[in-house]
């Protein structure tokens, strides 16, 4: 285990990758705090909420803080622009400029949502394009931060955490235990990644901090029939109720067909 006496403060841990991260942030040595929206009992995590008008931190106390909470469901932020917008832009760059005054270092992770989809293996030279508020939102965000210098802020964009965890996931594999059919894209892609690889990206920029910005993608795009066929390759129904659909794209938010990123990250740090 690598000891360190880094404090880092987690923004939304207790989502999926939030209580990943936590756990392998303590493993390595750090000292973490995550925060909640709601009530929680256990130790290291505190009540927080980015619509709070007064922050309970001392950010001083802090050498890092990672920021995960928004609200990521793109229906939602399409549905009520402006009350996701002053959650995932004004209150998200109020708390930023709350770290920085206080020389916190600041990891943002954002999404491969900053463009359109139109081709696959976006680099972080790439223009960001985004088609739906949830993407015009984090690249607010990744502008803001973009103002100060690279060893005080970063943005990490990432593809899609594929886990058992993952909403997609579950709702697949409850409809299969059920003997129910469930459709797949055979024609949109996902380039999956895992907690373990956003862990230890995040560990590399913590150690680094020389980068402003970082992307994480999977090696590979596979469509959803393939990733559903493949994750759920021993379910005794899957050859029966996995069942091909095409993906018919709309104009605006609902027309993304790829959504892979060419991994761009510091080195492994040494142990």
């Amino acid at each position: 285990m690598k000891i360190t006496n880094e404090k880092v403060l987690v923004i939304g841990s207790t989502g999926e990758i939030g209580t990943s991260l936590i756990q392998y942030l303590d493993k390595k040595g750090y000292e973490t705090i995550g925060t909640s929206r709601k009530s929680n009992h256990q130790k290291n995590i505190k009540q927080f909420d980015l619509n709070d008008k007064e922050y309970s931190f001392d950010f001083k106390k802090f050498d890092v803080c990672i920021v995960l909470g928004s609200v990521a469901k793109i229906l939602r932020c399409e549905e009520s622009p402006e009350e996701t917008r002053k959650i995932n832009v004004t209150n998200t760059i109020r708390l930023i400029k709350k770290c920085l005054e206080e020389n916190t270092y600041v990891i943002f992770l954002s999404t491969n949502c900053v463009f359109s989809g139109e081709k696959g293996f976006y680099k972080v030279s790439d223009k960001v394009c985004p088609m739906n508020n949830y993407g015009k939102f984090k690249a607010e965000v990744e502008d803001f931060l973009f103002q100060y210098p690279k060893n005080t802020v970063c943005v990490l964009r990432i593809t899609k955490v594929i886990s058992e965890s993952t909403p997609l996931i579950r709702e697949w594999k409850l409809k299969l235990d059920k003997n129910q059919d469930i459709f797949a894209f055979s024609d949109k892609y996902i380039s999956p990644i895992t907690l373990q690889q956003v862990n230890d990206a995040i560990h590399r920029i913590i150690r680094n901090k020389r980068m402003k910005l970082c992307h994480l993608g999977g090696k590979e795009e596979v469509s959803y029939l393939s990733l559903a066929k493949t994750y759920f390759s021993s379910h005794k129904n899957s050859k029966r109720n996995i069942k091909q659909i095409l993906f018919e794209p709309k104009k605006g938010n609902n027309s993304r067909i790829h959504s892979s990123l060419e991994t761009f990250l510091p080195r492994e740090p040494l142990e």
